[in-house]
């Protein structure tokens, strides 16, 4: 990896043995060890195989959506029409016109993500190092950053849009001063942002062990963060464990490393 003034170049290095040959053609037994260290720019071959990684990924989401987002609402509408057209009550014709307002602005979640021209550029970053630049741009008054993990899981992402979703994912969960604490937490599929309470070692919140709620309920409003997310093949989930709010971004791809 190789960082020149027009962006961060890859190779892949190859070393090739040469043999030194007698005048008989067979190889010396005393002959010094040479060889050839071949370089190849693999950096195009590397950003192609990312692009259709994230449009895979987008796909997928896409998918996950029409399942999660779309298929529930409509069902709603369907029976609240049902309700309406044999009881005349108004409040379920109310609810259908709810349902179809949700499944309009999915519909419009949708349309974004699958006209996306471009793939965000990508590389891998660590998550915790990310993490950090962004608390230091968030005005976070007393409350602290932990990182229960010792490891610095590394991620692809593209860096810049990275910092701004942890950005946006502090103010989203530090509420006032009854937030002493905001824990990240990450492995090579999935990274948290969740509410953290020292006093107490309350271990992390793990999204696997806890339910999702609505946005909604919670009062955030993630659209920064799923239009974010979105560009990189990511589900957005907010969970509450205990009365802490915790958002998780889903299918993450585990970066090779520096």
């Amino acid at each position: 990896r190789h960082d020149p003034a027009d962006g961060i170049r890859e190779f892949r290095v190859t070393v090739v043995p040469l043999e030194a040959a007698t005048g008989d053609g067979d190889v010396g037994a005393d002959a010094d060890p040479a060889g050839l260290v071949v370089y190849d720019d693999v950096t195009d071959l590397h950003r192609h195989t990312r692009a259709r990684a994230a449009a895979e990924a987008r796909l997928e989401t896409i998918a996950d959506l029409v399942d999660d987002e779309i298929w529930p609402p409509l069902n709603v509408a369907r029976s609240s029409l049902e309700l309406a057209v044999d009881t005349g009550a108004e409040e379920h014709a109310a609810a259908v016109r709810d349902a179809h307002e949700r499944v309009q602005a999915q519909i419009d979640r949708l349309t974004a993500i699958a006209t996306q021209d471009e793939c965000v550029d990508t590389e891998p970053v660590a998550v915790h190092n990310i993490a950090q630049q962004a608390w230091l741009s968030v005005d976070t008054g007393e409350t602290q950053l932990v990182t229960p993990t010792a490891k610095n899981q590394i991620v692809e992402a593209n860096k810049t849009q990275l910092r701004a979703l942890f950005e946006h994912l502090f103010r989203h969960v530090i509420e006032d001063d009854t937030t002493s604490a905001v824990a990240v937490t990450a492995t090579n599929e999935r990274f948290t942002v969740a509410q953290h309470d020292q006093a107490t070692n309350t271990k992390a919140i793990d999204d696997r062990e806890t339910a999702s709620i609505a946005p909604e309920k919670t009062g955030v409003d993630l659209g920064i963060v799923e239009r974010i997310a979105d560009a990189h093949g990511w589900a957005v989930d907010v969970v509450d464990a205990d009365g802490r709010i915790g958002i998780t971004c889903r299918g993450v791809d585990a970066g090779d490393g520096f």
